[in-house]
Order: C-alpha cells, then sequence, then structure tokens
C-alpha cells in the first residue's frame, strides 16, 4: 500500500464511535436503519430465495445466517445472499444521508 492508503487505513482501524461528530453518528445510524429496513423486505423478492438457495448449495456449512431464512452458508455465502436480499428490491435510500445538505439541493 502506499502512505495515504495507509494513512487511511490507520485512521479507520482506530476511529472510535465516541470520536464522531455527533451529526456523522445520527447521519450513521439513519443508513444503517434504512439498509437494515430494505433488506428485511427485501427477503421477500424472488432474486432473495434464489440467492439464499445458491448460496447454500455452493457455500454451505454452518458458519453465518443468512436473514430470515432457515438457512445458513459460509460467511461469503450468507454475505452474497443477505446482499441480495439489500438490493432485491432497490429501496435503500441511505446514499442521500451520505451527502452533505449542498450536494443534495
Amino acid at each position: 500500500m502506499d502512505k495515504g492508503m495507509d494513512k487511511a487505513a490507520d485512521f479507520i482501524m482506530y476511529l472510535k464511535w465516541d470520536q464522531l461528530p455527533g451529526a456523522v453518528r445520527r447521519r450513521a445510524k439513519m443508513c444503517l436503519m434504512d439498509n437494515l429496513a430494505v433488506t428485511l423486505v427485501g427477503t421477500l423478492a424472488p432474486v432473495s430465495k434464489i440467492a439464499s438457495r445458491f448460496a447454500v448449495e455452493n457455500w454451505g456449512c454452518d458458519e453465518a445466517s443468512i436473514i430470515r431464512r432457515k438457512k445458513r452458508a459460509s460467511a461469503p455465502g450468507a454475505a452474497f445472499a443477505n446482499a441480495c436480499a439489500a438490493n432485491g428490491l432497490d429501496l435503500d435510500d441511505d446514499a442521500i444521508f451520505t451527502r452533505s445538505p449542498e450536494q443534495r439541493k
């Protein structure tokens, strides 16, 4: 890695939640709640069912949970299935929360 990447990695690795400004923490919580909500509803989408089945068949083990399924897979498999659910209905809106008020105009 170059020095810039090392500095960025160190900043992220050593950053503590309480070091963040209150506005940043509130926005992070909004993004997390938005993503969780769309992931839960996305589990109802056909792509979520297909991805879950695929993950279990190809990365099956008892390592990680697939959201709202009584199935488990390896960590990469569950991440794949859960990501498909998160984007299943393409409702996520958290990108708007990552922009400054000036950028939202």
